[in-house]
């Protein structure tokens, strides 16, 4: 079902592409919107199952606690604007703070109780937050999010409820606990409390790789992750410059020479699907600069929209050492229209003619 379901979201992606007027467009966004639901929906049944058969792996590894919250925020920020409702999403914990637990299982509890919430109808608001406080080797977690309905709120439907079913037994999983339920007054409130061994941040290794010395633009409108792509690239031996959203990329283009682009999707004032058309539509060798697209939406439809769009892959968040590596080792050599020699970061007039290194150049280095 699930491989069906890709398919579908594939077909998807390339009527959006065949421009059918604003109603043909319209009616293409529908079905992609229900076909995702669809997929999450099969996606969480399978994982429940797995999971109430006790058949479920974990991957146990050291994983920093506000680089998980912020790829959750990433994840629902969008979806709870289009449903009207706020989104406060808080972590409170030593920034730096790494644990060793399987973070996409703890980043589904998360996602459960907040889909739950926003399944419910009604809420104007949903707070949810993550405490992490250390004692000794060992960390406590606490995770709470409630829904600010006012009134009688509906009943969770099918994807809110089996988010609920699912965060549930993953918590029962990773060793924790889950309680909550409708509130006094109006709403309800879902938590769950778990200990992790602490660990040692993940740090980029400085390592040989065919992307050193490239100038990287790294394009996000949130701090932290702009933060954390920086410090990747500097392990690298590359040097970054940043942009808060599409506007600020294509002007960043225009003045300076880069040798790739971290490109997130959704921001505003530009996004990132925009920003590579812009990119693209400038004139001479700059408008062949790799671009990655930088992103929690990852699956195969999604990837196939970003290529559509000249993008030549994808960084999925949170951004994990080896994958950004690799991905700017595949972008930096591949093929190459012109393999002149430029001046990284410097103003355009000052430059080459070409903004690509030669891989010689780099891999000699």
């Amino acid at each position: 079902m699930a491989e069906r379901l890709d398919g579908a979201l594939a077909f998807a992606g390339r009527l959006e592409r065949m421009r059918l007027g604003a109603d043909g467009d319209a009616c293409v966004e529908a079905l992609r919107e229900t076909l995702n639901e669809a997929r999450e929906i099969v996606g969480r049944a399978i994982d429940l199952r797995r999971a109430q058969a006790r058949t479920l792996t974990l991957n146990i590894v050291p994983v920093r606690l506000r680089d998980l919250i912020d790829a959750v925020s990433d994840r629902w920020r969008d979806r709870a604007a289009a449903a009207g409702v706020t989104l406060l999403l808080a972590y409170d914990g030593q920034p730096e703070l790494a644990v060793r637990i399987d973070g996409d299982r703890l980043a589904q509890c998360i996602d459960g109780l907040i889909g739950h919430a926003l399944s419910r109808g009604g809420p104007a608001a949903v707070e949810a937050g993550l405490t992490a406080r250390g004692d000794g080797d060992m960390v406590t977690l606490e995770v709470s999010v409630r829904d600010g309905a006012s009134g009688r709120p509906e009943a969770p439907h099918v994807a809110g409820a089996l988010g609920l079913a699912l965060a549930r037994e993953l918590v029962g999983t990773l060793g924790g606990q889950m309680q909550g339920g409708g509130n006094a007054g109006a709403g309800s409130t879902w938590s769950f409390k778990l200990s992790a061994p602490i660990a040692e941040a993940a740090a980029p290794e400085r390592q040989a790789t065919a992307a050193a010395f490239a100038h990287v633009l790294i394009v996000d409108d949130n701090a932290t992750n702009r933060m954390v792509a920086e410090a990747l690239c500097e392990g690298f031996d590359c040097t970054s410059e940043t942009a808060c959203d599409g506007l600020e990329a294509v002007e960043a283009m225009r003045q300076r020479r880069f040798d790739v682009v971290l490109m997130d999707i959704k921001m505003p004032n530009m996004d990132g699907l925009s920003a590579t058309a812009a990119i693209r539509a400038l004139p001479g060798p700059i408008a062949r600069t790799p671009i990655l697209a930088m992103t929690a939406n990852a699956n195969p439809s999604d990837v196939a929209l970003y290529q559509a769009a000249g993008m030549q892959g994808v960084v999925e968040k949170p951004i994990k050492p080896e994958q950004l590596a690799a991905a700017l080792e595949s972008a930096l050599l591949g093929p190459r229209a012109d393999a002149d020699e430029m001046l990284l970061g410097q103003p355009l007039e000052a430059a080459g003619a070409s903004p690509y290194n030669p891989p010689s150049s780099r891999l000699g280095a």
